[in-house]
């Protein structure tokens, strides 16, 4: 997703969640950790999830001491609707 509408330095400083790296993601909810009570719910965004790239996420965030991995494992919609129709019905009386 890009927004090419905005300036390039506000691009900068205001990013996405689609432009996070998921890295920064778990040490930042990582440095909030101790400050948390319980637990924060941490989403992990994804273009692609593969299963290599969520389980290094989810173990960098376990070796990190986060106390939930993740709360949401999210992705990008699909580009296109999905193509669904209905036939004719006969209905008899």
């Amino acid at each position: 997703m890009e927004l090419i509408v905005v300036m390039t330095g506000i691009r900068k400083l205001y990013k996405i969640s689609w432009d996070l790296k998921m890295r920064t993601v778990i040490d930042l909810a990582a440095d909030r950790g101790p400050y948390v009570d319980q637990s924060q719910s941490m989403n992990l965004i994804f273009a692609e999830p593969e299963i290599r790239n969520v389980t290094s996420a989810l173990f960098a965030g376990c070796s990190r001491g986060l106390k939930t991995g993740q709360y949401y494992l999210r992705q990008p919609p699909p580009n296109e609707a999905l193509k669904m129709s209905v036939g004719k019905m006969n209905i008899a009386m």
